[in-house]
């Protein structure tokens, strides 16, 4: 199982249970490869993974950064009003490093990891080409339905 399939599936876990209530507000960081080449892939992965934890499309996105720099930052407003602060960076340190906070209308939730991560190609497509978009424009951008 991939790295973002393991956390998507055990931070939904953790909402169905009730814990923080219904999210409403996710930043996160990630700090997981060397290889610039899988950040967009990466920010991908952890937006869809925050749709699934919202329960809710991308519907707008404002990213900034670049693969080239070693960090891009997006904002992303979901279809229920929700929104995700997510950040990914080239490691440069020996350890990789995941942390996030999902903030819910009754409570938190944070969670912290040094995994291991591998590229899973399960990046949403149009999510990606709206981030590329947005990066290219420097302005926010509509996700295509």
């Amino acid at each position: 199982m991939s790295y973002f399939a393991w956390l998507e599936k055990a931070v939904a876990e953790a909402i169905a249970q009730k814990r923080i209530g219904s999210p409403v507000s996710l930043r996160a960081f990630f700090h997981l490869s060397a290889d610039h080449g899988v950040l967009l892939p990466l920010l991908g992965e952890a937006l869809g993974a925050a749709g699934v934890w919202f329960a809710a499309p991308a519907v707008r996105v404002y990213a900034l950064g670049g693969a080239r720099d070693g960090q891009v930052t997006a904002l992303v407003e979901y279809a229920a009003g929700q929104t995700a602060l997510v950040s990914v960076a080239t490691l440069h340190d020996p350890a990789p490093l995941a942390d996030l906070l999902l903030i819910g209308n009754h409570g938190t939730l944070r969670y912290q990891d040094q995994p291991d991560y591998r590229p899973a190609d399960r990046a949403n497509a149009k999510l990606l080409q709206a981030i590329e978009k947005s990066l290219a424009g420097q302005a926010p951008v509509e996700v295509a339905p």
